[in-house]
């Protein structure tokens, strides 16, 4: 009789051991993803914001794993249009929205998403669409310094290998950075032209896939030295508004100049 008793007695003794068990064997609840935890943020991110007295205002942000950041801005159609800020970032609850503060405390709000940040009004909402433009901002590279060149709505050609550029009937060429499509854009003397481009360290820059329309031009000199001097590059590098393109050897093959001029 007693040893039925025992044997009935066991099941109780197991199931309140499993029912009572230390702390540290229970199961952990992992915490939900969030921006800053999920999404790989740092870098450069580019694109066109609106203005109160201008048509665009280009924008880029360059956000550093230790919470620094580098924004410039661009007013379309204005001379000396360019500014730049710095300062820190900081996430904000619940680790999906940073606020921009510069080094006289204005404030800046964004919205961390997939490869882009949208831009955020002064109660946390986002900045309604207007016609084709969403004011995303578009993420163009892991390297928050390839912000540099997206910072003007277009390069106007300077120079090539160091003697002045050509104007073919008051038409300069140039070359613009897309941040939504992540292209180049620009104009040889006679034809649109575009390509992809591959960033990387050290400035490194490539064009790849050089495409033009087929107009014919008479009396055009500047073109086939323009898309050559595209087709050399394989650096660049900043020197104050200007941007250098610089072939393997670190030649200047290009000079241009920031334009507050949006392509048509």
């Amino acid at each position: 009789m007693r040893r039925r008793l025992l044997l009935g007695f066991l099941p109780l003794l197991f199931l309140a051991a499993c029912a009572v068990q230390p702390a540290s064997s229970a199961r952990m609840v992992a915490p939900a993803d969030t921006s800053r935890t999920s999404l790989d943020w740092a870098g450069a991110y580019a694109g066109d914001a609106p203005g109160a007295d201008t048509p665009l205002i280009r924008v880029t942000i360059g956000l550093a794993a230790n919470g620094d950041y580098r924004l410039t801005r661009q007013y379309a159609d204005r001379p000396a249009s360019s500014f730049t800020e710095t300062g820190t970032f900081t996430w904000l609850h619940g680790d999906r929205d940073i606020a921009l503060r510069d080094r006289q405390g204005h404030t800046s709000l964004y919205q961390v998403r997939e490869n882009a940040l949208m831009p955020l009004d002064a109660n946390g909402k986002a900045i309604p669409p207007r016609g084709k433009h969403d004011w995303l901002l578009h993420k163009v590279s892991d390297l928050p310094g390839a912000t540099v060149l997206f910072s003007s709505f277009r390069w106007q050609l300077q120079a090539i290998d160091g003697s002045k550029g050509i104007e073919d009937k008051g038409r300069v060429p140039y070359i613009t950075f897309l941040p939504a499509e992540r292209r180049m854009s620009g104009f040889d003397g006679c034809n649109r032209i575009g390509a992809a481009y591959v960033l990387g360290p050290q400035r490194h820059l490539q064009f790849r896939a050089l495409i033009s329309t087929r107009m014919a031009c008479a009396g055009t000199k500047i073109d086939r030295p323009f898309t050559t001097a595209l087709e050399r590059t394989a650096s660049y590098r900043m020197l104050a508004n200007e941007l250098l393109l610089q072939n393997a050897a670190g030649a200047v093959v290009a000079r241009f100049i920031a334009v507050p001029q949006p392509e048509d």
